[in-house]
């Protein structure tokens, strides 16, 4: 065996350690650029999390925002003595309503984040609802809530749904500004 090994030329250990050094590294870079690019995938994957989020929160605080106008306008309108005006302008005001409601379901649920998921659903389950008990009253009932329930319970989710946007697209800013796209 003594006499195999110093058969073997000086080059041909430094071929082989070196054949193996370089493998070794070049392994290890490989591992190294892997995790860098696992890192900055994840961050870009944020980023567009983020971007969706953002747009789709601001179709939604306008859209609250209208719907709220809207049943306030449409509560005063039932208060109204009857007449055709009256239903007119109820049915304008519905039909808006159900504007509202179509703009809020066309938004992608996977843009909407987990934490105010539920809060979002209840808007739109809210809104549905009273949309459909005033057609079902044909403008003579009332809605499921009064005026000063409406206010509050859009002022509650609003307040929910904003803080949660505002705090989400300063996240956004300072991603963008971190990693300059």
């Amino acid at each position: 065996m003594e006499k195999f090994f110093n058969s073997i030329d000086a080059n041909a250990w430094i071929q082989t350690f070196g054949g193996i050094a370089g493998g070794l590294l070049a392994g290890g870079i490989a591992i190294y650029l892997f995790k860098r690019q696992a890192i900055l995938d994840a961050k870009r994957n944020r980023i567009n999390e983020l971007q969706n989020f953002v747009k789709s929160y601001y179709v939604i605080d306008i859209q609250l925002s209208n719907a709220a106008a809207l049943l306030g306008i449409v509560l005063k309108l039932m208060d109204m003595e009857e007449g055709e005006y009256k239903e007119k302008q109820i049915n304008e005001q519905l039909s808006s309503l159900r504007l509202c409601l179509a703009s809020l379901n066309n938004i992608n649920d996977d843009y909407i984040p987990q934490e105010i998921y539920r809060d979002f659903l209840a808007v739109k389950s809210w809104l549905d609802l009273n949309i459909w008990h005033l057609d079902q009253n044909e403008g003579n009932g009332r809605a499921v809530f009064e005026p000063g329930q409406l206010a509050g319970f859009f002022d509650k989710y609003r307040e929910k749904i904003s803080s949660f946007g505002e705090e989400k697209s300063k996240e956004l800013e300072k991603l963008l500004k971190k990693y300059k796209y």
